[in-house]
């Protein structure tokens, strides 16, 4: 899964929030959280809707976080877009999109975990998703992986639970 597999890579490159708070503004997603490069707080994020990020993380460290992104392969492109996101050139125009997605990807992890609670939900390899109305146990796993063998991508609740 697209979600998942992007969030590997920013905990890989050592980059999260914490404190992440969002809501819906009149002008857009409104979103704020504090930045941590491999456990040190690198400064704080805001973003009040449409505007620009507004960030007092100095240009040292938006350089460090950019790099560590890059390296982990943290992919720019929203699961549902047809086209990849031009990347933005320089570190911060990076750094600014990265973080954007990463904001999506916060609330959509948190919206996949509440699903995740009452259905158990698999991915196959040809890109089809599938979910069965039961919470998800071992036992289910074991007769999805029966069931679909080979063309079994992923069962999205253990991979969640791996996170």
């Amino acid at each position: 899964m697209d979600l998942i597999d992007n969030i590997k890579r920013s905990k890989m490159a050592g980059v999260e929030f914490k404190r992440f708070k969002s809501a819906k503004g009149l002008d857009g997603r409104i979103w704020s959280a504090d930045l941590y490069l491999n456990g040190r707080k690198l400064g704080e994020l805001v973003v009040e809707g449409f505007g620009p990020l507004a960030t007092n993380v100095s240009s040292d460290d938006v350089s460090a976080a950019a790099t560590a992104l890059k390296g982990a392969g943290y992919v720019l492109e929203a699961p549902d877009e047809e086209f990849p996101v031009p990347v933005p050139p320089g570190d911060f125009g990076y750094f600014e999109t990265a973080l954007g997605f990463m904001a999506a990807e916060v609330e959509d992890l948190k919206a996949l975990k509440k699903k995740a609670k009452v259905k158990t939900m698999f991915e196959l390899t040809d890109g089809m998703c599938c979910e069965i109305k039961a919470p998800f146990t071992t036992l289910i796993g074991d007769q999805i992986r029966k069931e679909y063998g080979n063309r079994l991508k992923c069962i999205t609740n253990e991979e969640l639970a791996a996170l």
